[in-house]
């Protein structure tokens, strides 16, 4: 790592970037070797822990694989959206991604959130626990049509729109899904639609709302980053 831009190292932003190089340090290796007075008295507390990581020093566990505790996605529009059917495509397409991540994850949520951020930079989150945990797009998406008639409900155009499925818990869909053959039907017809997606992408197989949208969608970031 010494060899590297300071820019490289996480937690390293702008800002400690400029004052660093202001003191002639360009690279993780000349971080590492400053002394820790010079850090702790340039940066205090945070000091110690930018000289710890700039030397490969961490004391956390390993953890080779671990579960999410939430799946979210979510949006920036290149201009704020008035037009609640668009939003709703959009809505729609971005619930799709986080319903086939949580079925990737072999997890299912009780509740499910919806998050706006208006024009004026106001954000809300409106969210709906259920009765049954679920990892099926169709319910997803029925609670969030339920929860959109509150985002609306202030009239002002929207800047940023997402879901998010939280609640989670793993493995245990076969029996939450006991006694209900429409849901266990449509959880065997999206493990095909997933077959299919991870063999040809996602976009070849979508709900018709979000195909309006078009066959590529291209949606700005943060929208599948988490």
């Amino acid at each position: 790592m010494r060899p590297l831009a300071l820019k490289k190292m996480p937690g390293v932003g702008p800002r400690t970037c400029e004052v660093l190089e202001n003191m002639g340090v360009n690279t993780i290796g000349a971080l590492a070797d400053l002394p820790l007075s010079t850090m702790l008295a340039k940066f205090g507390p945070s000091g110690y822990g930018l000289q710890r990581a700039a030397s490969g020093i961490c004391e956390s566990q390993v953890v080779l694989e671990s579960l999410p505790k939430s799946i979210s996605r979510e949006t920036t529009f290149e201009e704020d959206l008035a037009d609640w059917k668009q939003i709703t495509r959009i809505l729609i397409y971005l619930a799709e991604r986080a319903a086939h991540n949580l079925r990737e994850h072999h997890m299912e949520c009780r509740c499910v959130t919806l998050k706006v951020r208006y024009a004026d930079f106001d954000t809300h989150t409106f969210a709906c626990t259920l009765p049954e945990a679920t990892c099926l797009d169709g319910e997803v998406i029925g609670v969030l049509h339920e929860l959109i008639p509150k985002a609306r409900a202030r009239r002002a155009r929207v800047r940023l729109i997402g879901v998010a499925l939280t609640s989670l818990r793993y493995n245990q869909h076969q029996l939450a899904l006991f006694g209900r053959p429409g849901a266990l039907k449509w959880e065997r017809v999206l493990e095909s639609v997933d077959q299919i997606r991870e063999r040809h992408g996602f976009e070849l197989i979508r709900l018709g709302r979000s195909i309006s949208l078009g066959k590529k969608v291209n949606l700005s970031t943060p929208s599948l980053s988490r």
